[in-house]
């Protein structure tokens, strides 16, 4: 997963951009995919590793939870 802001043109961290999750759960749904998933993210100057480590493992949950339904 990688999440972006299109009107900045910039990546940032998960559920803080412009993808939307719902949609790419639906996605993986449809064609049956149920494996495993990887976050591409990284710490800036003002977060730590371990900082953004923790967010975007907290989103990659609730995003897995968006697949559930």
């Amino acid at each position: 997963f990688k999440d972006f802001i299109r009107e900045k043109y910039m990546f940032t961290d998960l559920l803080q951009g412009d993808v939307d999750y719902f949609e790419v759960m639906n996605a993986f749904s449809e064609i049956g995919y149920n494996d495993w998933v990887t976050a591409e993210v990284f710490p800036d100057e003002s977060h730590t590793t371990i900082d953004v480590l923790e967010a975007n493992s907290s989103a990659m949950q609730k995003i897995m939870k968006l697949g559930e339904n």
